[in-house]
């Protein structure tokens, strides 16, 4: 099913309401992307990201010790680009990726 992937955390707000939410997070192709939706694929035992936002292009700041994610984003995302079911408009300013090929077994982080 690939190389193994190690799933991190981000803190995200969105530019609406500012709601916070931890984010999964992934190193693929060299670069961090965050995850906010993830498909599962029971059957096959795998799950696959809906989307990927690139994170490394943003600001963010590493997390304090002690805390349950790894990174903060410095600024808010707009809470659209979090939802895996609102498209992305071609002229995004954001590095989106919609249906990655990219899989993950279901049985904890790879």
């Amino acid at each position: 099913m690939g190389i193994a992937v190690k799933i991190l955390k981000t803190l995200v707000s969105n530019d609406s309401d500012g709601d916070l939410v931890i984010c999964d997070t992934i190193r693929h192709e060299g670069k961090l992307w965050l995850v906010p939706y993830w498909y599962e694929n029971i059957a096959k035992g795998y799950k696959f990201p809906a989307r990927i936002i690139r994170m490394d292009a943003l600001r963010f700041q590493n997390a304090p010790d002690g805390y349950p994610f790894d990174f903060v984003l410095s600024d808010p995302l707009p809470k659209q680009l979090l939802n895996h079911l609102i498209p992305v408009a071609k002229d995004s300013p954001y590095e989106v990726v919609d249906g990655p090929k990219i899989r993950l077994p279901l049985l904890g982080n790879a």
